[in-house]
């Protein structure tokens, strides 16, 4: 559990007040066993679920005068719950794991048939392939029945289409059901996907998944033993099912509205900036944040290289600073003199780093430009008449020789 502030810290919100005792006692009956549920589904991890869980309703008690619609407080207590397991999560990355051998999992023989719970177990460990916002979406989708605007506030979603979301998210579980049971199932026939799952826990991570769809759509053997098997399956009647106790909040894990309205008035658990509406803020927003600081990098590394190509450039001439000029002969009237010149060596130069300043430009608006129709005047041709040409009059002259005639 991760508490940005201690003991006499100003809870957010003061200026409307943490929730009486009783809001946060009527909240907690209703909505915990369903805000563990979607811990449990983004975390994997029911200890890391209950410490969430038991924030999500500090944060609801320090926040709750904020909620601008009262009628949404349960797509409102789930927004939270995922700005929790988020945050939970990015801690998880920052933890460096520990390196251990897995066991390799034994060949399984193909059954004729899943029972509903078998095909339970297998969807469940399926989900575990998928991304976190594909199980937010199907946990909130298909078990809490969110959609449209109270399924976008609680994924935190702004500019994604919530049912476009709920498509992509049934369309991934599907593949990964159909690569886990191949992987699990369909080894015997297929040496390549041996030489794929060798090694491999039996856990299928978005990695796995991904390694193994493509294998499965690559490979007309596989392709055959997903049908088999998929078809096999009852997975109509579970389309996201999970164990029966997976989703009830353990009893050594229940708070009391007292513990948690104690707790709201002494530790700030977020200082994020939350939505006008009271909503936490946006999954989108954190992507967004990192636009200006790419640019920013990118502009000062653009200054600092155009500075250094100036500074190779400066030394003049195509050879570079250092060029040196021999050889060369210089004609002088009738006497060609060679010119030998000492080499040219430019200092070097250090360019001074270039920090690029944030620039915010003002919309321009550009008018709208009509232009005038051009009429082409026709051309007319003169017609061209040829000259007569007279050739002058040729005279051959033919001078014969003196002809005699005998008398």
């Amino acid at each position: 559990m991760v508490s940005a502030g201690g003991a006499g810290a100003a809870a957010p919100g003061a200026e409307s007040g943490v929730a009486p005792e009783a809001v946060v006692a009527d909240l907690y009956a209703r909505f915990a066993d369903g805000v563990f549920g979607f811990c449990v589904s983004l975390l994997r991890d029911r200890d890391d679920a209950a410490d969430v869980t038991q924030d999500v309703f500090v944060l609801a008690a320090q926040r709750y005068g904020q909620l601008r619609e009262p009628e949404r407080v349960r797509a409102w207590l789930f927004a939270i719950a995922r700005h929790c397991c988020y945050r939970r999560l990015r801690q998880r990355e920052r933890v460096i794991p520990v390196e251990f051998v897995p066991d390799p999992v034994e060949d399984d023989a193909a059954p004729d048939a899943l029972s509903a719970a078998e095909a339970g177990e297998l969807v469940w460990a399926a989900a575990s392939g998928l991304g976190e916002r594909d199980r937010a979406v199907l946990h909130l989708n298909v078990y809490e029945g969110l959609d449209g605007a109270d399924l976008a506030a609680a994924l935190g979603v702004v500019h994604a289409n919530p049912y476009s979301l709920v498509h992509r998210a049934k369309e991934r579980l599907e593949q990964a059901v159909g690569a886990l049971l191949v992987a699990r199932l369909g080894r015997a026939q297929c040496a390549r996907l041996r030489s794929v799952v060798e090694g491999w826990d039996g856990s299928l991570t978005p990695l796995m998944r991904k390694r193994l769809a493509r294998h499965v759509e690559g490979c007309e053997t596989c392709r055959r033993t997903r049908a088999r098997l998929v078809a096999s399956a009852a997975f109509a009647a579970v389309p996201f099912a999970v164990p029966d106790d997976a989703f009830a909040l353990p009893a050594d894990r229940v708070r009391t509205a007292a513990e948690l309205v104690a707790r709201a008035q002494s530790v700030v658990l977020s200082r994020a900036r939350w939505q006008a509406d009271g909503f936490p803020p946006p999954d989108e927003e954190r992507r967004r944040r990192r636009w200006p600081l790419v640019v920013l990098v990118i502009g000062v590394a653009g200054g600092l290289g155009l500075a250094a190509l100036v500074a190779t450039r400066g030394g003049g001439g195509p050879q570079g600073p250092a060029s040196a000029v021999t050889g060369t002969t210089v004609a002088t009237g009738t006497t060609t003199v060679p010119a030998t010149s000492a080499p040219v060596t430019a200092a070097p130069v250090t360019a001074a780093p270039v920090t690029a300043a944030p620039v915010t430009s003002a919309p321009v608006t550009a008018a709208p430009v009509t232009s005038a129709p051009v009429t082409a005047a026709p051309v007319t041709a003169a017609p061209v008449t040829s000259a007569p040409v007279t050739s002058p009059p040729t005279t051959i002259e033919r001078t014969l020789p003196p002809t005699t005639i005998p008398t």
